[in-house]
């Protein structure tokens, strides 16, 4: 699959599903973050995001947030 036809399909499944944001983190944080450590800077969690269509605000407003309820650190 080339990029323009993966980043048109993922661009539907967005707009068909929208994800909230704080899921999406979790989930991307899961699938990306954790079999690798667990362990990432907010700005590289940010542009992982940014493709998804979270903006930089979102990523840390949701981030404080998950941090609050126990389920990032900082």
């Amino acid at each position: 699959m080339n990029k323009r036809r993966a980043e048109a399909l993922v661009n539907g499944l967005l707009r068909k599903i929208a994800p909230k944001a704080k899921s999406l983190i979790v989930t991307c944080f899961g699938d990306a973050v954790l079999p690798h450590g667990g362990i990432c800077w907010l700005g590289s969690l940010i542009r992982l995001l940014g493709p998804f269509g979270l903006g930089d605000r979102l990523v840390r407003t949701s981030g404080f947030r998950l941090g609050r309820e126990g389920w990032l650190t900082s």
